[in-house]
């Protein structure tokens, strides 16, 4: 039976403000119309991912070379007599998921049903609860509950846990909003001063959002990312990428590469048992468990005041897909090499410059439906404005 796939990008937002006519922001429309492609890896056979563009020959030719999945428009679908749907999947479960496909919700046998409680998953205490019980289990090499920070809801309280800080030597000190990710709703402070834009920004995230989590700058050596999927009632650990993020924290891409060839056999031996560490506390939430969709797991690996590699194994929990997930899906397609990428106008003014030059210097190779070799677009160049992914295996 076939499932349709939705990429909706702003799924956070839309969980915060609770609202089923949620309208997300000018910049999360663009993203979602440049990168929904990326969710064409995650479908399976006779699945369908919807869009609002109609998919140039260029692209659809070659997401075909790999494998041949359907891509369409409300139109398209309506026009489809015999189309059906079990269930929607978004990026992520949110109240607006109805009102966003409305003009398609007889095609689905079942009506999607949203469970308001799921706020508490995507707050960042959800997934700072799970890392405090991770620290009960002792290894030499991950951080310590006196590094992890904590949540206020005061602005005295910020303020004061800011200070107590930098008092403390750090060199930097980070706030973070609760409901947030992908570099979003987070200031990181370089030195102990509260400017006017500072305090406003305090404000503002405590009125909007009920707290902010503060703890020190780490000194970051890799971003890791575990993914999981929750079926039935079970948690299965899917694999994990190391990524990567731009200096605001948005996420750029990952290296295809198996983590076990990117790391120490100490490291790997200690995310084997935090990952089952995480597994063991993630089950014990109900609301979790009565998922049907992939997460995952933000971590990071830093360089201690000693020169030694810590594990951070639970920065947040995203409950929802992830681009890990495309990573994991895209390392099966190239034979796990090569780079996944997401560049924006910011780095290249011309996409549809970019791609001609990265074609004639990196020519395709493709045997068995696997890209042995050379550049692969992954968003369609003809539509993109701001944002632009690819793969590249030399």
């Amino acid at each position: 039976m076939a499932n349709l796939f939705y990429f909706n990008p702003s799924c956070e937002l839309s969980v915060l403000k609770e609202q089923k006519h949620f309208t997300p922001s000018k910049a999360f429309i663009v993203l979602q119309q440049d990168l929904y492609l990326l969710m064409y890896w995650l479908l399976r056979d006779g699945d369908v991912l919807y869009t609002n563009q109609i998919l140039s020959d260029k692209i659809q030719k070659n997401l075909f070379s790999i494998c041949e999945r359907k891509v369409l428009t409300v139109n398209q679908i309506k026009e489809d007599k015999k189309l059906f749907f079990d269930r929607g999947i978004p990026w992520g479960e949110t109240p607006s998921f109805v009102i966003d496909l409305k003009l398609i919700q007889h095609k689905f046998k079942q009506p999607s049903d949203y469970n308001k409680q799921l706020k508490s998953l995507y707050h960042r205490a959800f997934g700072f609860d799970v890392l405090t019980k991770c620290l009960d289990i002792e290894l030499p090499n991950i951080i310590s509950k006196e590094e992890i920070g904590e949540f206020y809801t005061e602005k005295k309280e910020v303020i004061t846990a800011i200070k107590t800080f930098f008092n403390e030597g750090a060199n930097a000190v980070v706030l973070k909003l609760p409901f947030s990710s992908s570099g979003r709703g987070l200031l990181v402070l370089k030195r102990d001063e509260i400017t006017k834009s500072i305090a406003l920004w305090i404000e503002s995230g405590l009125k909007g959002q009920g707290s902010i989590y503060v703890s020190i700058w780490l000194k970051k050596i890799k971003d890791i990312s575990f993914l999981f999927s929750v079926n039935n009632r079970k948690i299965t650990y899917k694999g994990s990428t190391i990524f990567k993020v731009n200096t605001t924290g948005q996420y750029q891409g990952a290296s295809l590469t198996k983590i076990e060839n990117q790391l120490p056999l100490k490291l790997q031996q200690t995310i084997k048992s935090v990952v089952e560490k995480l597994i063991l506390e993630m089950s014990k939430s109900e609301l979790l468990l009565s998922l049907n969709t992939n997460f995952g797991v933000d971590a990071m690996l830093y360089l201690s005041a000693e020169g030694k590699e810590i594990l951070h194994p639970c920065l947040e929990i995203n409950p929802r897909n992830t681009m890990g997930h495309v990573a994991l899906a895209l390392q099966r397609v190239t034979n796990y090499k090569g780079d996944f990428k997401i560049i924006s106008k910011l780095e290249y003014s011309s996409f549809i410059d970019f791609e001609e030059k990265m074609k004639k210097e990196h020519p395709l190779e493709i045997n068995n439906r696997k890209i042995q070799k050379g550049f692969f677009p992954l968003t369609d160049v003809q539509n993109a404005k701001q944002f632009y992914a690819y793969l590249l295996i030399e």
